[in-house]
């Protein structure tokens, strides 16, 4: 099968951006060696790999009529604006071109964190209480879920938090709410902080999903998160680790909540639902991501193998689920 292969090259960023957003944005961009670990496994399934980069790559290949490919595996994560991750499954839809991952609907749907907790509510799964801001004049100043966490409403891979995430009085929730206003005009999310265990849960399929082994984040060095959480910079350290969660009971709870989210969100062919678990064990969802990291040392990688799948194998199931749906 030929493919193209489409990602956001972090190099040819870096190279000409002096933004500090613009470089924070490339945490979540693959490294020329991640890269390189799923082409590798592609063409070791036997398959043309030709490598586009990301959507200004893929827009030029489709102007010039040079398009002669049977799937784009869709690592897109763009540059400008909240809707950045949509546009390349938008165009592939558009063009009735199969890809991988879930349609630009469901990508926006994902990344908007306000939207996405009301689905996962719907569904039956618990969210803390928190606020959608996109000025400070809509800040509640009534608020007393303290210590609160302050977060960018779009935005993926610790994007926007950093120490001063976490806040515990009303002066300190207005002064990271302004500050992260300036960078994120389009909308900042307030959430009661969840005190505890951290757990990613990695999902393939498409309309009956199964949901891998959860995984355990912890930062290096501790043994869970208790109150702690991952920044940015954390993760531009790679100062992350994934453990298999040793709770039998947890496992079930968290694998039945993640399902619940990935149908109700719309996702197909794999995603992953992110949670905080509390000391009474019930996961309260933070977010659900349409494009996990799916290169070796990411969560999902890692849940993959606790279930006996090689990196190959996981790329090719896949493949698999997207050819079955389009």
């Amino acid at each position: 099968m030929r493919i193209a292969f489409v990602y956001d090259i972090r190099e040819n960023v870096l190279g000409v951006t002096n933004s500090d957003t613009l470089r924070e944005l490339t945490t979540e961009f693959f490294t020329p060696n991640e890269a390189n670990a799923i082409i590798r496994e592609l063409k070791a399934l036997g398959h043309e790999i030709v490598v586009l980069d990301g959507l200004q790559g893929f827009r030029q290949t489709l102007s010039s009529r040079a398009f002669d490919f049977d799937l784009v595996f869709n690592e897109a994560k763009g540059l400008y604006g909240p809707e950045r991750k949509l546009y390349l499954p938008a165009l592939c839809d558009v063009h009735e071109i199969k890809y991988v991952g879930s349609t630009g609907y469901v990508v926006s749907l994902a990344r908007n964190k306000w939207h996405s907790r009301a689905v996962a509510a719907q569904a039956g799964v618990a969210v803390a209480p928190g606020m959608f801001v996109n000025s400070l004049t809509e800040l509640d100043r009534h608020w007393s879920n303290y210590p609160a966490f302050v977060k960018p409403n779009f935005e993926s891979a610790s994007i926007g938090i950093s120490k001063n995430s976490l806040v515990r009085s009303l002066e300190e929730l207005e002064k990271q709410t302004a500050q992260l206003l300036q960078r994120f005009p389009e909308g900042i999310l307030v959430e009661a902080f969840v005190t505890g265990r951290e757990m990613q849960v990695s999902l393939l399929g498409n309309r009956s999903p199964r949901a891998l082994p959860p995984a355990e984040v912890t930062i290096i060095g501790n043994s869970c998160m208790g109150d702690r959480f991952i920044t940015n910079e954390a993760w531009g350290r790679e100062s992350v680790e994934f453990h298999p969660c040793s709770d039998d009971g947890l496992r079930v709870r968290l694998k039945e909540a993640a399902i619940k989210i990935y149908r109700a969100c719309g996702l197909r062919h794999y995603g992953r639902v992110d949670f905080r678990v509390p000391e009474d064990g019930q996961p309260v969802f933070i977010e659900v991501a349409t494009h996990p990291h799916i290169t070796p040392g990411s969560s999902m990688v890692a849940s993959a193998s606790w279930a006996g799948m090689t990196h190959g194998n996981l790329l090719d199931t896949l493949l698999c689920e997207a050819l079955a749906v389009g």
